[in-house]
């Protein structure tokens, strides 16, 4: 198991500038958003991902450390895994729900609707930090949210 190195790029997700705005979808290439291998017919011979979710579909393999998941595509995928399995902790799943059909590696992500003035701004000569403003919610949108949060907990 490798260790972390000392000079590795270390940032709580509140202050990552950059993870905020890819996990937004604001920055990614205009490729993501129609991407052809954004399902599970794939050409390559093994797919490796983050299993999100796992804590409900199995919470003996939650360590909080974060699990893969592995897709074997081919017989020289099947030999690869094989080869690989000593070395690590695995279990059969059913992929629809290791992977559910609204997964994103199973379909193109969605374009944020305020890429294309992102971009602008950024053509413009605004810094991204300037530029990221526009992916804070204005206070209506922060209500609304904070509204849909409660109505799902009285719900449950």
């Amino acid at each position: 198991m490798s260790r972390l190195r000392r000079d590795a790029y270390e940032q709580i997700f509140q202050k990552d500038l950059f993870m905020q705005m890819f996990l937004s979808n604001i920055c990614l290439r205009l490729s993501c958003h129609d991407c052809k291998f954004k399902n599970l017919e794939r050409p390559s011979d093994i797919t490796i991902g983050d299993s999100w979710g796992i804590a409900n579909y199995m919470p003996d393999m939650d360590d909080n450390k974060g699990t893969s998941v592995v897709l074997v595509h081919s017989d020289k995928g099947r030999e690869l895994f094989e080869l690989c399995q000593s070395e690590m902790l695995f279990r059969e799943a059913e992929v629809d729900k290791i992977l559910p059909p609204t997964a994103d590696s199973r379909k193109s992500v969605t374009m944020h609707p305020r890429r294309r003035y992102f971009f602008k701004m950024l053509d413009a000569g605004c810094s991204v930090p300037e530029a990221d403003r526009i992916l804070k919610p204005n206070f209506l949108k922060r209500c609304v949210r904070k509204v849909k949060i409660i109505i799902k907990k009285i719900k449950e």
